[in-house]
């Protein structure tokens, strides 16, 4: 039985993968990475842990580029004259809202590793 079906990840291994998710809020990216490369040299290697933390990962790093080319089109379109500043503000708020969007979804993913189970976030979960 691989621990994809099975919700008996030890504490250690689930307190890793919530570490992970949390980051959201402090370290994106960076601490999953840390976790990702560190784990297996302090713990030996664990499949889940492995997949929590490539996810929150990437996730972070999809988020993070997204929202840079929403706040990029922001400002560029805040200095356009011709346009005006409602596109900038819908841009801004949109990058803010995706924000807000990733950590309700890490939040709901924190939970789940926190009670053994695989969580999949939106668009690069199911690794």
């Amino acid at each position: 039985m691989s621990y994809i079906e099975s919700p008996r990840a030890t504490g250690g291994e689930r307190l890793a993968a919530a570490l992970a998710h949390a980051s959201i809020f402090f370290f994106p990216i960076v601490l999953p990475a840390a976790i990702f490369f560190l784990y297996p040299l302090a713990f030996g290697s664990s499949p889940y842990v492995r997949s929590q933390t490539a996810q929150s990962f990437m996730f972070h790093l999809l988020v993070l580029i997204v929202s840079g080319v929403l706040g990029g089109m922001a400002a560029f379109l805040w200095h356009i004259i011709l346009i005006g500043w409602l596109p900038a503000i819908a841009c801004a708020l949109a990058a803010g809202g995706l924000w807000l969007w990733a950590a309700i979804m890490e939040v709901v993913a924190l939970l789940k590793v926190l009670q053994g189970e695989r969580a999949n976030l939106p668009i690069v979960g199911g690794w």
